[in-house]
């Protein structure tokens, strides 16, 4: 896999406990169709993308915490099988695991010991078991979006580090995603709320991938909501500060829209980050339809997989 290589990727769910805590929300069987992945990875392949992001949850029955699994949780045999199948096609698999306490139910029981001792060791031991499944990898993407307590009001369990916690733990996994040869990889969410303090924190060496839903694309407006201004301002201050970018796009829509698609907003943020940011800091692209590998799904795949292709065929 040339490093060097623009990047055209997609965020494929493998695995599903990140969102809801609700029992009623919470299949005891994993949310995983193999056919619907080759699917989708058949596609990637054949428009041009060279990279996919797996988020991996419950999906893989880690060596050193089992209890993990849930019925159809995938062995590490299983997973280096898919992972070498995936490098033949040509696309290269990134891991990751979503840290953020907002997005942490694949974690069990631990999402509710968080910065204890025991859960510093349960997450220092799944980060090595993925890179041990993985073998070598170039980035490690740990989420790390939206954990704040507004985010969580619908579950059952809340909570969210603050302050020097949250940057504790923060640096702690990076730390420890370093330690196995990534580069990591998270979210930009924080440098929306932590201008001042985020470059002074989080080194260059982080992968960012800022995240704008929208469908404007000036920073005059008008906007769905006020909070999306700096949502897409971040782009271009990022890149003021010098980091690289992997902007991530997407074909859903939130709610709050009442329209049914959303075609606009991957095209229009490749165009804008391409006219706006450093080239040498832009290292890629990240569609991200939030859809899931299920049959029922692969419309909205489809859906994505066009705007992908049209985006590498128009580069």
């Amino acid at each position: 896999m040339d490093n060097e290589k623009f990047i055209w990727s997609a965020l494929v769910h493998v695995g599903s406990r990140m969102w809801h805590d609700l029992p009623e929300d919470l299949p005891d069987t994993l949310q995983f169709d193999e056919n619907t992945f080759w699917t989708i990875a058949g596609r990637l392949r054949d428009i041009g993308a060279n990279m996919i992001v797996l988020d991996i949850g419950e999906a893989l029955v880690y060596p050193s915490h089992p209890e993990l699994a849930i019925k159809g949780s995938l062995s590490p045999e299983k997973w280096q099988d898919m992972l070498a199948r995936l490098r033949k096609m040509g696309l290269e698999p990134i891991p990751k695991l979503n840290f953020s306490t907002c997005h942490d139910i694949w974690l069990g029981e631990y999402s509710r010991m968080v910065s204890t001792p025991q859960y510093y060791q349960v997450c220092s031991d799944v980060i090595k078991d993925v890179r041990q499944v993985f073998g070598p990898l170039r980035f490690f993407h740990i989420g790390y979006d939206e954990e704040a307590i507004g985010e969580q009001r619908k579950m059952l369990y809340a909570a969210a580090r603050q302050n020097g916690l949250w940057w504790h733990d923060l640096e702690w996994f990076l730390a420890r995603v370093s330690e196995t040869g990534a580069r990591p990889w998270m979210w930009a969410d924080s440098f929306w709320h932590h201008i001042e303090e985020f470059p002074k924190r989080i080194p260059k060496s982080v992968m960012l991938s800022n995240w704008y839903y929208g469908r404007t694309f000036t920073e005059e407006g008008p906007f769905e909501r006020a909070y999306e201004k700096v949502r897409l301002w971040a782009y271009r201050a990022l890149d003021r500060l010098g980091y690289d970018q992997i902007p991530c796009a997407t074909n859903w829509v939130p709610d709050y829209y009442g329209t049914p698609n959303n075609l606009v907003n991957f095209p229009m943020t490749v165009d804008y980050c391409r006219k706006y940011l450093t080239p040498s800091l832009l290292k890629g692209f990240m569609m991200a339809p939030w859809a899931g590998s299920t049959p029922k799904r692969m419309a909205f795949w489809n859906e994505a997989l066009g705007l992908l292709e049209k985006a590498i065929r128009g580069a």
